[in-house]
């Protein structure tokens, strides 16, 4: 009993360092890495630039091809920022 006890807490523990390691040392390790980007400084397209626009652009695909399918934005007015613009930049 003691020792399936021990094995629980183990890979309970060993679940929490993977989890909070994925969750928190990460992030933090890529986001030093992008900042500490030359391109940044130099005036070029640095290269998370490329990764983030690959994310991005296929979260907005399908939302960008049901706005032109939909015609809505034909009606609205060149004033109108948070209808034309604002979708955009979700």
């Amino acid at each position: 009993m003691i020792r399936k006890f021990t094995l629980c807490v183990y890979t309970n523990a060993l679940l929490v360092i993977i989890l909070s390691l994925y969750l928190f040392v990460a992030p933090i390790l890529l986001l030093a890495q992008d900042l500490s980007e030359p391109a940044l400084s130099s005036g070029e397209v640095p290269r998370f630039a490329f990764r983030w626009h690959r994310t991005l652009s296929t979260d907005l695909e399908d939302w960008a091809r049901q706005r032109v399918a939909s015609g809505k934005a034909a009606t609205l007015s060149v004033q109108d920022i948070s209808g034309t613009e604002w979708p955009v930049f979700s």
